[in-house]
Order: structure tokens, then sequence, then C-alpha cells
């Protein structure tokens, strides 16, 4: 993915660039947010289900076959066995193994979702094909990026919990930016959010945290009728919530990645008008909610 050339600036001579051009109040990011994904349902369902197929079908063979999706039952195999050691080692190499995939289908989605925004902001039709297509173009660009995020921010973490937080969402456009083609790499997209966020990390951290309790709330829903399934139908009850659990927490977290994207877009749109991303700002578009044709200022 080629870089677009930024501008330095969006005023006199060397002014600081001017991001966040119109600001959608919370109302209207929600309704945005579950509008585009309401608009794009055709695309962003099927490339959702294909990501979390191969998580789903790992945690039911262990689940099946090892007997690692229920922790009561593990813990009584563990007392049961003669080397509860290798039951323990069998469990972290099943944790491996699962974060692996939630990585690897993770980096895989996001990449499809912006990459599939930034083509049809620069005026490509949409479609699944072409979801898949920019998944996979953009899988190495998308992991590359997120794991050096996440190692800047390990030391942010692991010495200050809060300050940690506070820097996660002044990096929170570093993917969206690195994906659109406004940065040139991860460094140069960390430098950018940094800037973009100032002033709007409670804006970010609110839209974040409502969004989680929301997906929080219906989690422990269906945590409550998976029990109850899992008693009136046993192991079977059980997979099938887990299906559905997994499925809802994945389109669920898409959503979010909207939000994070039209976001990034109002942020954007007011210093560099030419960004793919810009054609989905509140200020570009006019509407509450993003349109899928490519609109310049």
């Amino acid at each position: 993915m080629e870089p677009l050339s930024l501008p330095a600036t969006n005023g006199p001579s060397g002014a600081a660039p001017r991001f966040w051009g119109r600001e959608r109040t919370f109302g209207q990011l929600f309704g945005a947010a579950f509008g585009m994904f309401n608009a794009h349902t055709r695309w962003l369902v099927p490339l959702v289900v294909t990501a979390a197929v191969p998580g789903i079908t790992w945690s039911l063979i262990a689940m099946n076959f090892f007997g690692m999706g229920d922790p009561n039952r593990m813990v009584q195999r563990m007392l049961r066995s003669s080397h509860p050691g290798s039951m323990l080692g069998m469990f972290m190499i099943h944790l491996l193994i699962s974060m692996v995939i939630m990585v690897a289908a993770q980096s895989f989605t996001h990449a499809a979702i912006f990459g599939t925004l930034t083509a049809a902001g620069r005026g490509e039709p949409l479609s699944l094909g072409l979801a898949f297509d920019r998944g996979l173009r953009g899988f190495w660009t998308y992991l590359g990026a997120s794991l050096w995020l996440g190692l800047r921010l390990l030391p942010w973490m692991l010495l200050f919990l809060v300050p940690g937080i506070i820097k996660a969402y002044a990096w929170i456009f570093a993917l969206p930016a690195r994906m659109a083609g406004d940065a040139p790499d991860a460094e140069a997209a960390i430098a950018m959010s940094a800037e973009a966020t100032n002033g709007r990390k409670a804006y970010l951290f609110g839209f974040n945290i409502l969004m989680a309790l929301i997906i929080g709330g219906a989690t422990l829903l269906l945590s409550g009728i998976s029990a109850g399934l899992t008693y009136v139908a046993g192991r079977f009850g059980a997979q099938g919530m887990l299906i559905v659990t997994t499925m809802f927490a994945s389109l669920a977290g898409v959503i979010v990645q909207l939000g994070i994207w039209l976001c990034y877009a109002d942020a954007v749109a007011g210093w560099n008008p030419q960004s793919a991303a810009a054609a989905y700002a509140l200020g570009v578009t006019g509407r509450p909610f993003p349109i899928p044709t490519w609109r310049r200022v």
C-alpha cells in the first residue's frame, strides 16, 4: 500500500496541522457506527464469520478431545491425573494456539475492514472479494504495525497502568492511519495519532467504554443462557452457545473498529482532505453516517 503525500500544514506556513474539523456528538457517533455496520453487512458479516471459523474450530476440538473448553472439567482431570504437569502443559499449549489464531484473525479482519474502507474512499466499488483481497494484502502490514504498537505500549502498561491507558488512547489512530496510507510506517502513524488525539482522549475513551459495557453486558447474558443450555442440553448446548457468543463478540468488535475509523476520519479530514478516510468524515459528507462514495472538499 503506497503512502499518500501529506500536506505539512493546514494553515499559514509553519502553522501546526489542524486536526478535527467537525466532531460528532456521542449520539451521532454511535448512530454512525451502527448505521455503517448495517449498510455494509453484505461483506462485513461473511468476512467476520470466515475469520472466526478457525478459532471456533480449534475451541471445539480442544473442548471435545482435550477437555480444555470447560475449566471445571479440566481441573477435575488434572486432579485425577497421575501427571498433572503434563495436563498443565497441554493447557498452556492450548492457550498459545488460541492466542495465535486470535491475533491472526484480528489482523486479517481489521486489515480487510480498514483496507476496504480506504479503497471505497478512493472510489473502488465495495464487494466481499475486495474485502478478502485487502485483508490478505494488508495482513502483514497490520500485524507488524500492531506488534510495534504493542511493544511501544508494553513499558507504559507494566510500569504505570493509568499512563499506559492514556498512551493507548493517544495512539488509537495509529492502525487506521497506517492502513489508510496516511503514514509511511508504524512509528510515523504513532506520532500522527498522538497529535490527532490531543484533547480528544476522553471522547475516544468514553466511546470505547460505553461499547465495552454494551458488549460486556450482552456477553454476560449469553453466558447465562449458555449455562442454562449446558445444564439442559449438556455439551452440545455449550458448544452451540460457544459459536453464538464468539460470533457476537466478533461482530460487535467490528462496530467498535468502525467507530474508531469514523473518529479518525473526522480528525484527519481538516488536515488532509485528500486522505481516503476523509470521505467518511461528518464535515465532508454532511451526514451523521458515512456513504460509500468519494467526496472531496
